[in-house]
């Protein structure tokens, strides 16, 4: 359970809601909690768990079944998103921020701009020609180094690492490896997360960019020149290698790859674990696999792939009949 004290008021608007209740929560909770004075989501209103619903005292029951119900209730066209808002405003006016402002154990360069109600926490390091918009939230140990730009209301999680060297190598006239410098800096839009643990490399010469409203999960690296565009989202362990594009609103799946500079459609899904290593010129096509391919076909070979494994005999008896066959007619 959450625990808290919350009027319905304060999110009746939130939910759409066109009841009105007299209810103070303690909580948000599950329903197998059984606990009153809860704000409780439910999915799908059954026999089962109405009668559980029955047995409370002083609970709002969200959900997206559409019915009548002699219970307190509001009916929300996505469950899923009526949860998230509440859980943001729970988060807001819970917060540990107290004031906004620069901790005493973080390091900031003169030079950097900061924005309206712009927190910066402990032990974060800003490098110079930095400019973060308001409302930005700089968590704990993040370092923002030289020539990065963040726009408003974004997070920089724990230890993130924006606008380091990326690892580009020439060979030099000796044929010994040359680290190459990059300094074309990171752009960072609106309403944007940066996970855990995040790597986000400057570009060689144009900024590294990531769009409006991505959300990146902890443990992904981003390396030089690469592109992610508005809504996509990255999960965990994911790496994009140099001048990678990502489109508008894909998925990547955890601990999958993309490189060679590939250009990645909209609306693309990528599987867990996939390696994409060619352009996905299409909109909204599913790829999975190593390395990754249309999901479709993706089925198909491995469904021939289990035929052969599972009728390995047969198939040997009747290639050594064909063989032997060609074989007499010699």
């Amino acid at each position: 359970m959450i625990k808290f004290e919350l009027h319905f008021s304060e999110i009746k608007n939130l939910l759409n809601c066109d009841k009105e209740y007299d209810l103070l929560f303690s909580g948000l909770t599950t329903l197998d909690e059984e606990i009153d004075h809860s704000l409780i989501f439910v999915m799908k209103i059954d026999r089962d768990n109405e009668l559980k619903i029955k047995s409370l005292d002083g609970c709002l029951i969200v959900t997206q079944s559409k019915g009548t119900f002699d219970f307190p209730h509001c009916i929300v066209e996505d469950n899923r998103l009526a949860l998230a808002k509440v859980l943001n405003f729970l988060s807001k006016k819970i917060s540990s921020h107290s004031k906004f402002g620069i901790s005493s154990l973080a390091s900031v360069s003169e030079d950097v701009i900061l924005g309206e109600n712009v927190v910066i926490e402990d032990f974060v390091f800003i490098g110079p020609n930095v400019l973060i918009g308001d409302n930005t939230i700089i968590k704990q140990g993040a370092k923002i180094l030289r020539n990065v730009k963040i726009g408003k209301n974004c997070v920089i999680r724990e230890n993130a690492v924006v606008g380091g060297q990326g690892f580009g190598v020439v060979k030099d006239e000796n044929g010994n490896n040359l680290k190459m410098a990059q300094l074309g800096g990171v752009i960072i839009g609106d309403h944007v997360e940066v996970g855990a643990l995040n790597t986000i490399v400057t570009g060689t010469i144009k900024a590294t960019i990531i769009e409006d409203y991505v959300k990146i999960d902890d443990h992904v690296h981003v390396a030089h020149n690469c592109h992610v565009k508005r809504n996509s989202i990255i999960t965990a362990g994911v790496i994009l290698s140099g001048s990678v594009t990502i489109g508008e609103n894909v998925w990547i799946g955890p601990n999958s790859t993309i490189m060679n500079s590939a250009v990645i459609a909209d609306n693309t899904f990528i599987g867990i674990g996939t390696l994409i290593t060619k352009d996905i010129n299409t909109p909204g096509l599913t790829y999975a696999g190593v390395p990754g391919k249309d999901f479709e076909l993706f089925l198909r070979e491995k469904k021939a792939v289990s035929f052969i494994t599972e009728n390995r005999s047969t198939i040997e008896n009747f290639l050594k009949y064909k063989i032997n066959d060609v074989g007499k007619d010699e």
